[in-house]
């Protein structure tokens, strides 16, 4: 079964109004929206779709071109409203201005105030609310009674009320998940940031995804997101571009700790709407390839939102152990672990071999995290946190955490779908044509590695004083240095384990240690071996 995710967002200003109850202005707003379709039939709608495209349809779209400078004006806000018995609905704004100090509130049917958004919190002209049940009332808030807003609800979509049915959002994956902010994920709290959850819309009907931000050997933190290519197909329909620019992206949508907070908060404050697509395999989401789909999104991702840019393998070997990091049925995000080795084959008895690694997920001390509908196009984070995969689907669930998932192979993503850049990775990830087979992830402060093209040496040869300098060392990927002397023995290091991983800081290797006479130096570097005699004379 694929699986699919989904992100919503709000960013909060400097000044923090109060979200207390406007119930006695809500209450005087007739509703300017309401379902053109009845609850029943919503139902079986997201049903077909769900059952048909083997994703989790969890709301339908509505075109929508209300501007709010024609909303009700009460005690000098402006406000709009959609309701519906049952239903559940969220608000897709275009917002021309902001002026400093105005405010845009969310309200429940109580006049709660859910949300709010102001100018220091604006990325953007489009915006997403929060999903709010029954009724979902906008009130525009001016610092200046003379001010007219800029803002048009250019759309609302429908699902049906988390209290009647699961939405596949908030709160609604799994027991057995496990937050990534539980002792699990404390060695990946850096590539955690590269997550993101993705609310995917495919003509009328809206699927939740995951994604992950990428890094590209420019070091020049484009916002690439790869995701599964499967999660843009609905049916025979693959989306357009128009759809992608209405595609939401949640950065940061987690748990603080271990625990399932109570409510969402201000979880979904952090959102970016929009994309490009660059490539994807078109292979009809795996069947015939290891589906994948390169995004790049309509704005940078701001410093605020700590983003990561994840690093990636594409070398065609199995990952040993490795997490997955992800946002199943579009809730808070979650962290499974594999501590077996991945076995390489492809999906769902597919026509083309070696596609996909299988990948087996293992209890740990917080509990057995799986994954689910919406952990689509999530990322497996290889023994080295490198990114290996991106989810296709598979059989593993709570009750049946001993199955098999499956995850497109970043290396076959790489060139293996298509000649040209819009069938592969590597003309986007590899700008430079570095040729490299690890690139190591980046935050926003990150600079690019110097690539040097020349060739490893040695100065000087022979070695005098203890010191042995390396020039032309890639600082890219993982290198791993030996030597040995003449008779075969290893002399450096006493463990083979990786040494010195600030040698390029230190700029030598000391080899005091080492008798006088002839030795060999032998690097180990993105899958490429090179070997260098030299002599010690100290």
């Amino acid at each position: 079964m694929k699986k699919l995710l989904i992100i919503a967002a709000l960013s909060c200003g400097v000044i923090t109004p109060q979200l207390h109850s406007q119930y006695s202005e809500v209450n005087k707003i007739k509703a300017h929206a309401q379902p053109d379709i009845d609850l029943v039939t919503l139902i079986e709608t997201l049903h077909s779709n769900t059952q048909e495209h083997f994703m989790e349809c969890h709301a339908l779209d509505r075109s929508l071109n209300f501007d709010m400078a024609a909303g009700d004006l009460h005690n000098g806000s402006y406000y709009w409203k959609v309701a519906g018995q049952d239903f559940a609905f969220r608000a897709f704004l275009k917002i021309e201005a902001l002026p400093q100090y105005d405010t845009l509130f969310v309200l429940n049917k109580n006049g709660k105030r859910l949300q709010f958004l102001t100018a220091s919190g604006l990325l953007q002209e489009k915006w997403t609310s929060t999903i709010v049940n029954d009724a979902l009332t906008l009130q525009y808030k001016p610092f200046n009674s003379a001010t007219t807003p800029k803002v048009k609800v250019r759309s609302y979509s429908m699902e049906v009320a988390k209290r009647i049915a699961s939405t596949d959002d908030f709160g609604d994956s799994q027991p057995c998940e496990v937050n990534v902010n539980c002792p699990e994920g404390s060695n990946h709290q850096d590539v955690k940031n590269s997550t993101v959850r993705i609310d995917v819309k495919v003509g009328n009907a809206y699927f939740w995804c995951s994604g992950s931000l990428v890094n590209n050997t420019a070091f020049d933190k484009k916002p690439y997101i790869l995701t599964a290519e499967h999660c843009a197909i609905n049916g025979s329909t693959f989306a357009s571009s128009q759809d992608f620019s209405n595609w939401v992206f949640y950065f940061q949508y987690e748990s603080p700790n271990c625990s399932n907070p109570t409510s969402e908060g201000n979880l979904a404050n952090k959102q970016i709407t929009g994309a490009t697509l660059l490539a994807r395999s078109n292979d009809n989401g795996g069947n015939s390839g290891s589906d994948f789909l390169l995004l790049e999104l309509s704005t940078s991702v701001p410093a605020t939102y700590n983003p990561f840019f994840a690093g990636w393998s594409r070398l065609n070997s199995a990952p040993t152990s490795g997490v997955a990091i992800h946002h199943p049925q579009g809730d808070i995000k979650k962290i499974s672990t594999s501590t077996t080795t991945a076995i390489s084959t492809n999906y769902n008895n597919g026509p083309v071999p070696n596609t996909h690694w299988e990948i087996y997920w293992s209890a740990t001390g917080t509990n057995h995290g799986v994954t689910e509908g919406g952990s689509s196009g999530g990322a497996f984070f290889n023994e080295n946190k490198l990114i290996s995969g991106t989810l296709t689907g598979g059989r593993a669930t709570c009750s049946q955490n001993t199955l098999e998932d499956y995850y497109g192979k970043f290396s076959y993503h790489w060139d293996q779908n298509g000649s040209t850049p819009n069938r592969r990775l590597k003309d986007w990830l590899d700008p430079l044509n570095t040729g490299v087979s690890v690139l190591s992830g980046a935050t926003l402060s990150d600079s690019a590695p110097p690539y040097v093209s020349s060739k490893i040496s040695i100065k000087p040869n022979p070695v005098i004083e203890g010191k042995l300098f390396i020039e032309g060392l890639p600082a890219v990927g993982n290198s791993k240095i030996q030597i040995f002397d003449f008779q075969g023995n290893q002399v450096y290091p006493a463990n083979n384990s990786l040494p010195f991983i600030n040698i390029e800081q230190n700029g030598y290797i000391p080899v005091d240690h080492l008798p006088n006479g002839p030795y060999v130096l032998r690097i180990l570097n993105n899958e490429r071996e090179e070997s260098i005699k030299f002599i010690v004379k100290n």
